[in-house]
């Protein structure tokens, strides 16, 4: 009777073990979609992005103050958005 009972609760467990690494796996796999396991060594596009910053002394400049710690930069081509709290460009956009 009691062997059972153990046997029972044993599959009962295995079951929810295997439930719930399951539901793990998956939430992991889920949301590390944007994580870039395999970095390419191709730089060339960094390298794009780096040489053709706007220049703020051109002509054809604009700055737009988009929150008290963004900026959006707007030159011939790109609009770059700049964090001014880290002084880094967070998003470029061509057009």
């Amino acid at each position: 009777m009691y062997q059972k009972i153990m046997l029972f609760i044993v599959i009962f467990l295995g079951i929810i073990i295997l439930i719930g690494t399951t539901i793990v796996i998956t939430t992991i796999i889920e949301r590390s979609y944007k994580i870039d396991f395999f970095t390419s060594t191709d730089n060339s596009e960094k390298d794009i992005n780096i040489e053709k910053k706007c220049d703020l002394v051109g002509e054809k400049t604009n700055v737009i103050s988009l929150s008290q710690e963004k900026l959006a930069i707007i030159c011939e081509g790109r609009i770059e958005v700049m964090n001014l709290s880290n002084n880094q460009v967070e998003k470029v956009v061509n057009y």
